[in-house]
């Protein structure tokens, strides 16, 4: 089914994720990780990927046929001299990542509607620079409704597929299909106990 996208928003409407975080007995520590601390409580768009930096936010539908959401533990081995395993020391969790696939469809406007949103996407894969020194990359956040908040950094190609029809005569593509991987990038390391309920 389409990942039909509403477009490019500042701001936006739905649900307060902060108050619920809350409410389902996070601590400030927890909300941190979700919430834009800078500016005070967010009310965020049902879902939507929110730059932090500066709170321009692209909605989008989140009927999408398949989220990858992995999560990879780290240990470092220590034989043990007459021990028939190695001991197992933990050394991290890998972050969480989440590979997303949205599809844009020319409507009204070619350029908005596809070209001007695959740049936004494609955007978060550059950092800022300020006097020619990099910012580093850009924050953002991912909010889908009460199933999926997370701090996130691009993490993986921004790959893009362009496909026609293409419009006469600037030749922009009326369609185009964007995968890439959004990596956790949370202030507070977590703990088993808080991916158990959901943080």
């Amino acid at each position: 089914m389409p990942n039909e996208t509403s477009g490019l928003i500042v701001g936006g409407v739905g649900t307060n994720v902060a108050g619920l975080l809350r409410a389902r007995g996070a601590s400030d520590d927890e909300v941190a990780n979700f919430a834009f601390t800078p500016f005070g409580p967010e009310t965020w768009p049902q879902a939507a990927i929110i730059r932090e930096d500066n709170r321009e936010a692209m909605n989008f539908a989140s009927l999408q046929e398949e989220i990858q959401d992995d999560v990879t533990p780290n240990y470092v081995s220590k034989p043990i001299l007459g021990r028939s395993e190695p001991l197992r020391f933990y050394a991290n969790t890998g972050p969480r990542t989440i590979q997303l696939s949205m599809e844009f469809f020319g409507v009204a406007d070619a350029f908005q509607d596809v070209q001007a949103k695959v740049n936004w996407i494609r955007a978060l894969a550059y950092p800022r620079y300020l006097r020619n020194v990099s910012l580093g990359p850009p924050v953002v956040h991912l909010i889908m409704g009460q199933f999926l908040q997370m701090r996130a950094i691009v993490s993986s190609a921004v790959s893009v597929a362009w496909k026609a029809p293409f419009k006469i005569p600037e030749l922009y593509p009326q369609y185009a299909r964007v995968m890439f991987t959004l990596e956790s990038a949370v202030r507070v390391p977590r703990g088993s106990v808080d991916v158990r309920v959901g943080y």
